[in-house]
């Protein structure tokens, strides 16, 4: 089984956000901010990619929903913080861009375990 990396990006205001994710499928499980380090993940149910990201050092965690992009290389959304998504203007553009599948750290069938390199 084969991870797939993305390099991650956030603009205007959320430039935490720019780093490195890893999916396993459709599921991402592993953030890594050049800023703030490692993410602790929350995936919610829908057709999208949909997941709340949640730093150590940072008060308020961010939404993120996307889409696959038209290059069908990666996907392309919008990130928020969480609750300012009611409100007008606070969200992010978010693009991941496909950095290429990597194999698995800890084998077929398991979850964990993340490497930005």
């Amino acid at each position: 089984m084969a991870l797939t990396n993305f390099r991650t990006t956030s603009r205007p205001d959320f430039q935490d956000l720019d780093g490195f994710m890893s999916m396993d499928g459709n599921n991402v499980i592993g953030y890594t901010s050049k800023n703030a380090g490692p993410a602790e993940i929350h995936m919610f149910d829908g057709p999208n990619l949909h997941f709340k990201v949640t730093f150590a050092h940072i008060k308020k965690p961010y939404i993120i929903k996307a889409d696959g992009n038209v290059a069908g290389n990666g996907y392309v959304g919008n990130a928020s913080e969480e609750n300012a998504h009611k409100k007008a203007g606070t969200a992010d553009t978010w693009t991941a861009t496909d950095t290429g599948p990597k194999p698995h750290p800890h084998g077929p069938g398991t979850k964990g375990g993340y490497s930005s390199s």
